[in-house]
């Protein structure tokens, strides 16, 4: 009898694991996903801060949570930037070659406006227009500029940017 696997991977840090973490394993077995493979940060985390619980709780909460294999992810990728993170996980993901996809989460929870970012980050002429810009340092003023704290009714301070 021939079974039809459909693996899905997640890469994380599940620091600390919460309700969207559980909503994105669920949502990915509902897409069909029969088995979830998450390559997660050990001790430490992105930027090379300590997770807030250890890698053994932090992998028996995903394993509990309905994922089926951890994989730490090695600590040069791990303290290292998002995109570095990313890539790590993404060769680990490759490595494997059983995973048939990647499932992640958002906070705008919007698949074709991320694509479409995605396909701008992408380009040549954005690509250009960053360097120009990095090299004029004006991203670094323009944000100085425009930054500031605001007070909110609600006796919170929030950063913002000004119009």
């Amino acid at each position: 009898m021939t079974q039809n696997f459909k693996i899905s991977g997640i890469i994380s840090e599940f620091n600390p694991y919460h309700l969207g973490h559980q909503s994105l394993i669920v949502q990915t077995r509902q897409a069909g996903a029969t088995h979830i493979v998450a390559i997660m940060s050990g001790n430490f985390v992105q930027r090379g801060e300590p997770a807030c619980f250890d890698k053994w709780v932090r992998t028996k909460t995903a394993l509990s949570a309905g994922v089926d294999l951890v994989i730490e992810l090695p600590l040069p990728w791990v303290v290292a930037g998002a995109e570095t993170f990313a890539a790590g996980g993404v060769s680990i993901v490759n490595a494997l070659g059983c995973v048939h996809q990647l499932s992640f989460g958002s906070e705008c929870g919007d698949i074709e406006a991320l694509s479409a970012v995605a396909d701008i980050l992408r380009t040549e002429q954005f690509s250009q227009a960053l360097q120009v810009e990095l090299q004029k340092e004006s991203l670094l003023r323009l944000h100085a500029r425009r930054l500031c704290f605001s007070y909110k009714s609600e006796d919170r301070f929030f950063i913002g940017t000004s119009k």
